[in-house]
This record gives structure tokens, C-alpha cells and sequence, in this order.
């Protein structure tokens, strides 16, 4: 299967996979041929990206590490509670409830599954902003927890942080034409935010104490240059130094209203340059090196003029991938496409320049 974004979509084109809107509804199925009305239809339910056949991948196999159905489910009960507490003094305690049960059926899943790709990459809407990227930054935080071998119950707890972490932001967004501030620009930032969401999660009296320390703590920086305390290292919950490396990196890979998205690879390029500042650098090196910077599927060109599809991540290999030469300056689209292990010496000269059919 081939990654493309739902700018080169095409009628003709076959779903490799179907396709989802953000609260786990399918919108078209796999296998459907697109035609005028189905791009129109996904661009109507913000679909960002989908995958299509391609003969000369259709063995390599794109499998998402959580479904997209429990996925929806989380941003459902999350959306949920939102509405549900947006007129209330306190966090209404059965919505939280409805979020755990979701955020566990995850955490469950996760703890099952030996493959599958992490993908946090969407065009949201303004709308949808508020519900859509939390879910996105939770859902990556016990992906990343769990390739580092936490079991299911600290999943959940860094789960539930990392759903929760911003939720005094959103509220005061709630019922304005705002989208809540990013977490990568402090200044956009309410400064006082950890305080205000750690309280509104303290009134809820089944939520975990080390739920509402990671919240309290999400906005700490390795070099003790955070807040609120300024806390420093190992002073750090270590559930809100994942928090913090995965808030960072979906805030730039999902399309905010307001600013283009990043591509995997830059934003992984984001985290690396925050190791030992803003990250735990042990924890960048893992990071690093369990998310792949160019996902299964994508097209990308080669500084040599090679075009190819990425066949497998490499992960543990930084932006090496296996790729699927598909074209050759010299003898143009290839009828047997081969692959290459970029991570091997022999192709140290070989650099992925661009990644085509994904802006």
C-alpha cells in the first residue's frame, strides 16, 4: 500500500485500508474506487491521509499499533466529557469514568500487540481541535510507554495523564471561536494551567495521585528551566517526561488550524534537538528510535534522483528505512522494483531528499 494525503487523491484509486473520520466512523470502506463524490466526502470529514493499492507494495503491510475504531472511542468519551462538565464547577466523574474505560480498552490492546505502526499524523478541524489532538497525545504517550515495556496498568495511568494534562486550557477554549493554545509555544501558553488542571483533577476522587502529578509536572523541563516548580531530571514524574517528549511531537505533526503540520522526520529532528534541555536524553534516544520517522507506504525521493516507497521504518535506524526502488534516473519507472536498507554502508551516500505526495 502506498501513504498519500488526501491532496492526491484520485478517482480511479483503490483504498488499501478504509477510512475513518476522527471519532472511529467509518466513512468509506477498503477496497471502495474512489470517484468526485468520495474525495469530496472524505475532505467533508477532514480525512487527512489514506492508503491506496499499489501493485509494487502490495506486500508491505500498513497496520496501525491502535485501531482507529478505539481510537474513535477514546476521542468520543473525551469529546464527551468536555460537554458534559463545560457548565459545571468540576470535572464531571462519569465522563472521566467513560474516558478510563476507553483509555484501558487501549492500554489493553497495547499490551497484546507485538506489531503495528504508531501514527499520530491528522488535519483537524478548529472545531474538533480540542477533542482530536489530546486523544492523539494520549494515544502516543502508551504507545511510547509501551515499547519501553511498561505493563497495562502504568499505561493507563499515562494514559489518563496525558488526556487530562491540559484540560483547564480547554475549558476557557470551550464556546469560543479559539482552538486551545499549542504546547510547543510556551507564550502561547497559560502559564498557570498545571496548577488549574491538577486541581480540577484532585476534585475527582478515583483518579490515581501519580495521574495528577504527571499533570502537574507536564510543562517541567530536564534542565529545571519548567514550571510550575522548576523541577529538574529525575525530580520529574516519569510519566510527564514521556508526556512532555509526545505532547511536543503530536502538537507538530497534527495539522492545527492555525499552522501547518510537520512531516515525522522534522518533528523527530524537534525532539532531538531538546535532549538534555527541554527532554530526558535517554528518553530521546528511545523516542528516536521506536517512532519511525518515515512511516510504511510513504513515496519519497533519494538525493541520487531514485524515487521509492518506504517498505519498512528500520526502526532503531534514525531516518533509515528500507525503500522500494520504484524509478531510476537512468531507466526510468522500473517493472521489478527492488529494496534497499539505507542503515547499511554501501548507502551512506543515499539521503532521502523529499518526501512526495504527503504536503
Amino acid at each position: 500500500m502506498r501513504r498519500i494525503t488526501i491532496k492526491y487523491a484520485q478517482p480511479g484509486m483503490i483504498l488499501g485500508m478504509p477510512v475513518y473520520d476522527y471519532f472511529g466512523k467509518e466513512v468509506l470502506g477498503r477496497r471502495t474506487k474512489l470517484s468526485d463524490q468520495h474525495i469530496s466526502l472524505m475532505n467533508k470529514n477532514s480525512v487527512s491521509e489514506i492508503l491506496i493499492e499499489d501493485w509494487r507494495v502490495d506486500d508491505v503491510i500498513v497496520a496501525p499499533m491502535i485501531s482507529p475504531e478505539k481510537e474513535g472511542k477514546l476521542a468520543d468519551a473525551f469529546r464527551q466529557l468536555l460537554i458534559s462538565s463545560k457548565n459545571a464547577q468540576s470535572i464531571n466523574v462519569e465522563g472521566v469514568n467513560d474516558v478510563n474505560v476507553a483509555i484501558m480498552e487501549i492500554a489493553r490492546n497495547l499490551s497484546l500487540s507485538i506489531l503495528g505502526e504508531i501514527n499520530v499524523s491528522c488535519s483537524v478541524s478548529q472545531n474538533d481541535y480540542a477533542y482530536v489532538q489530546p486523544v492523539k497525545s494520549a494515544t502516543l504517550s502508551m504507545a511510547l510507554g509501551q515499547r519501553l515495556g511498561m505493563p497495562t496498568d502504568r499505561l493507563v495511568i499515562i494514559g489518563m495523564s496525558a488526556i487530562l494534562k491540559d484540560i483547564s486550557n480547554i475549558y476557557l477554549s470551550l464556546g469560543t471561536n479559539q482552538a486551545p493554545p499549542s504546547s510547543i509555544d510556551e507564550t502561547e501558553i497559560i502559564p498557570e494551567h498545571p496548577m488549574m488542571s491538577y486541581k480540577l483533577i484532585k476534585q475527582v476522587n478515583n483518579i490515581n495521585d501519580e495521574i495528577a502529578r504527571a499533570v502537574l509536572q507536564h510543562h517541567e523541563c530536564w534542565c529545571g528551566r519548567g514550571y510550575p516548580r522548576g523541577l529538574k531530571e529525575q525530580q520529574i514524574s516519569p510519566y510527564a517526561q514521556i508526556i512532555a517528549a509526545a505532547d511536543a511531537f503530536t502538537s507538530l505533526v497534527v495539522d492545527h488550524p492555525d499552522k501547518d503540520r510537520y512531516m515525522s522526520h522534522e518533528a523527530i529532528e524537534y525532539i532531538m534537538a531538546g535532549s538534555g534541555d527541554q527532554f530526558n536524553p535517554d528518553l530521546v534516544e528511545s523516542f528516536v528510535r521506536k517512532i519511525p520517522a518515515y512511516p510504511n507506504g510513504l513515496n519519497v525521493k533519494l538525493n541520487t534522483g531514485e524515487i521509492g516507497i518506504v517498505s519498512d521504518p528500520n526502526l532503531g535506524f534514525v531516518a533509515r528505512p528500507f525503500i522500494r526502488i520504484c524509478y531510476e534516473p537512468e531507466r526510468g519507472n522500473l517493472k521489478k522494483p527492488y529494496d534497499i536498507n539505507l542503515a547499511k554502508a554501501e548507502y551512506q551516500h543515499m539521503l532521502i531528499s523529499k518526501v512526495l505526495e504527503y504536503d
